[in-house]
């Protein structure tokens, strides 16, 4: 028996801590507490995986050893089915836990560590440990030799393939430069360790049945199952083959010893196969003289002989067997040694029936019903309830992160609608001043009270065009609009078309592949990253239409930017001196009223401002919120509501804010318009003062309109740019996952045509009908590795008539 199969090691890592920092700043210090003793126990198991790398030895012979390991790896899988249904492991993932699960290839000497933050990573290498752990251990069983024993060995060979199934569906999401960098997890390694426990499951149950063959309906009914596991082991040795032809750094000692367990089970059981039909058709022959059973045998036993004379003439083979291999195959020729001769004189001088050719030689066949579907066999220990996980119910699954991006996707649109109404009032303010001369009118009360001063009003943004930067700088800023605008216009269009492509190229190869393409659609995956895109599209054709109307105005501001960047004196000379001095001191009252409600406004604005600031800066836990709605049963579609009530709350107080406003810009531009009239009407409009307040109340606030796309834009390029490392993380994941897929099904594709081509040399060796038939072995419905199949394809049936099925053997009778 091969019973040295190495396992992978790993190093120790503090999980317990990793998650400790995790969950306190992504929910809070207090969701840490229930389940802090999970998490040390879950530390505390993987700890003990330090002995993978120091029982591999007893791991082959000491049943309690691979009892030890079998309770830890199940124990720990479970918990790592929980924490993965609750925190995300991608990179691609928003919110993902930072944690590197460190294996080395079991294969290579030098122990190499391998680090990723996948889960389906650490979990594939404890699945393949528990898939050694239950080979090794149903080899061990096997050698008792004892009924019960072999029924057991059968059952741990079955919760190997299962354990392997596992590993094949998970490997899918596995990066493929640490998947491909791994000798253990090639292709052919986990074919070969499949079909040898596949055909493991067939000896052990020919060798359990053999003894009641009578009963069962004769020698050939349960001779089936010997050639049935010849079958598999004919799939691992043309694996073996192709690794010893690619010569590609498996350890030779290791496949050496694989390669002699495979080459001994098939020449062994095909030539058991061989010798109990040639007792078959012997049987025969009295009750069916003219039935050529006597050529049947007689070709039987040529082809045993055939065989095993090619294994014992191949000394390279011979030298990497053990003893006792070659000891039971000698002690087998013999046996053939001395039948073949007495039937060749038999058939000679009494039967002379037709010798067939091995081609002609019918295949064997399973007749046992129950025995066709004996495939993995999820271990009973999974049904075991983990105990002590209460705590994780407060925690997130993928819906309710969902919610919690709904939360956060609100929220950031809440906020940069806030900003919008500010700037549309602003906007709003800016037009009602300079079509109701509010601005002149203010302008005009601040009274010349010196000659060669320009009035305070003037000069605070005469000021303040200056710091801008005057032309030069206003002009730059709306150069810097336009590309901004651009920018995000082409990372939109970016963002949009790489989903769109990867979108695409997964439903073309849906189309091409068909079934073996059985990856999730993208168009299930990419959702959110869809919404947050829309969202943001539409949020910036928002932004184009507010440019659109400041840029319109900037069109006609030429001769506004031409008096911002005159000298002091030079707009000294553009003011009137004497009609704005007098009409201030006659309509100081009401313009002192008018300037009062100015200022108002502008406090409000501020505060509004101030209170918008505050709303963003809000540090709302969002997972934590949601985590607590869902521990209080708070209806899915009130949850939003719940988590941002703090945020609702303000906007609340900001709408009331803005109808202040509204009611202040209209009393502001009634007192001006009859303050205006008072000054000449409109027709004063040309004056100096107009021209030069209007001017510079163009200016500024125009600037700062510009300013305020600029500001958005950059806010939008920073959400963009987020979005776009989220998105590229997510594409390359999908992308490692398309590579697996179109790596496997081509390799797979690859095997079938070398198996439709040659039955792995079974037709070379003159012994095809023991041989694996036409049938791909690649079942598209049950994974991605290429499964051990003959005839009759093992399926996974789990189930509770399955189970009872397998207790009682046919007729019924216990084992």
């Amino acid at each position: 028996m091969i019973n040295n199969y190495p396992l992978k090691t790993t190093k120790a890592i503090n999980l317990s801590q990793i998650f400790e920092q995790y969950i306190s700043s992504y929910y809070g210090t207090q969701a840490w507490v229930p389940v802090k003793d999970s998490f040390e126990k879950m530390n505390q198991i993987r700890q003990e995986f330090d002995l993978f790398a120091k029982t591999n030895v007893s791991l082959a012979t000491d049943p309690s050893t691979c009892a030890q390991f079998e309770k830890l790896i199940i124990n720990y899988l479970q918990y790592c089915q929980v924490i993965g249904s609750k925190f995300r492991f991608e990179s691609y993932q928003q919110g993902s836990v930072d944690v590197k699960f460190p294996w080395s290839d079991s294969f290579n000497p030098q122990n190499q560590f391998f680090h990723n933050s996948q889960l389906n990573y650490e979990q594939c290498c404890i699945l393949y440990n528990l898939a050694i752990v239950y080979y090794s251990w149903g080899c061990n069983l096997s050698s008792l030799n004892t009924t019960d024993d072999k029924k057991e060995a059968i059952k741990k060979f079955r919760y190997g393939i299962w354990a392997l199934d596992d590993l094949k569906n998970k490997m899918r999401q596995v990066d493929p430069k640490i998947k491909d960098s791994q000798k253990d997890f090639s292709l052919e390694n986990i074919s070969i360790l499949e079909n040898m426990m596949f055909g493991l499951i067939y000896v052990n149950l020919y060798e359990n049945l053999y003894p009641q063959r009578q009963q069962l309906g004769g020698v050939k009914n349960v001779v089936q199952l010997a050639g049935e596991a010849a079958k598999f082991f004919s799939i691992a040795k043309g694996m073996i083959d192709q690794i010893k032809a690619k010569n590609t750094g498996y350890p030779k000692d290791l496949i050496n010893s694989i390669s002699a367990k495979c080459e001994y089970n098939f020449a062994y059981y095909n030539a058991i196969t061989a010798q109990q039909l040639a007792v078959h058709h012997e049987s025969l022959i009295q009750d069916e003289p003219r039935g050529n059973h006597m050529g049947y045998a007689l070709s039987y036993l040529r082809k045993g002989d055939q065989l095993l004379k090619k294994i014992f003439n191949d000394k390279a083979l011979v030298s990497i067997m053990s003893n006792e291999y070659q000891n039971r195959l000698k002690h087998l020729h013999t046996e053939f040694l001395q039948q073949l001769p007495a039937a060749e004189q038999r058939n000679n001088e009494i039967y002379k029936h037709a010798v067939k050719t091995p081609d002609q030689l019918p295949a064997t066949q399973i007749t046992f019903q129950n025995l066709q579907n004996l495939g993995g066999l999820q271990p009973p220990q999974f049904e075991n309830k983990l105990q002590g996980t209460e705590g994780f119910q407060g925690f997130l699954n993928e819906e309710q992160i969902h919610i919690m991006n709904d939360c956060k996707s609100t929220a950031e649109t809440r906020i940069m609608e806030l900003n919008q109404v500010l700037t549309q009032i602003t906007d709003t303010k800016n037009r009602a001043y300079l079509e109701n001369y509010v601005n002149v009118v203010l302008d005009a009360g601040q009274a010349i009270q010196q000659s060669n001063q320009i009035p305070q009003n003037l000069q605070q943004k005469l000021n303040r065009a200056r710091e801008i930067g005057g032309k030069q700088k206003f002009n730059q800023q709306v150069q810097n609009l336009k590309e901004l605008s651009v920018n995000c216009g082409m990372m939109l269009n970016n963002l949009r078309q790489k989903i769109d492509q990867e979108a695409q190229f997964d439903n073309q190869m849906r189309q091409q592949y068909g079934a073996q393409w059985n990856r999730t659609p993208s168009s299930d995956l990419n959702k959110d990253y869809l919404q947050q895109l829309n969202n943001y599209d539409g949020k910036f054709k928002q932004a184009q239409q507010a440019d659109s109307d400041n840029l319109g105005k900037v069109s006609q501001m030429s001769n506004d930017l031409e008096i911002v960047d005159k000298s002091n004196q030079e707009i000294m000379n553009m003011l009137p001196k004497n009609s704005d001095q007098q009409f201030a001191v006659q309509n100081q009252n009401q313009i002192n009223e008018l300037r009062n409600l100015d200022n108002n406004f502008n406090q409000q604005i501020n505060s509004i401002r101030q209170s918008i600031q505050n709303l963003s800066n809000l540090n709302i836990n969002y997972a934590q919120e949601v985590a607590s709605c869902i521990q209080k049963n708070v209806p899915k579609d009130q949850i939003q509501q719940q988590v941002l009530k703090p945020l609702f709350d303000g906007i609340e107080e900001i709408n009331k804010q803005v109808s202040m406003v509204s009611s202040i810009i209209g009393n502001v531009c009634n007192l001006a318009q009859e303050l205006n009239s008072k000054r000449g009407g409109s027709n004063q409009g040309g004056n100096g003062t107009d021209q030069v307040s209007n001017a510079l109340h163009n200016f500024v606030d125009t600037y700062e309109l510009i300013q305020g796309g600029i500001d958005f834009y950059g806010q939008l390029l920073n959400r963009l740019s987020t979005l776009e490392h989220n998105v590229q993380d997510f594409l390359m994941a999908r992308e490692n996952e398309s590579q697996n897929q179109q790596q496997l099904i081509g390799r797979n594709n690859q095997q079938q045509q070398q198996l439709n081509a040659n039955q792995f040399g079974a037709q070379q060796q003159g012994f095809g009908n023991f041989q694996v038939q036409q049938n791909p072995f690649y079942n598209p419905q049950s994974g991605q590795f290429p499964v051990g199949q003959s005839t009759y394809v093992p399926q996974n049936q789990n189930n509770q008539q399955q189970q009872q099925q397998w207790n009682q053997p046919p007729g019924g009778r216990p084992w």
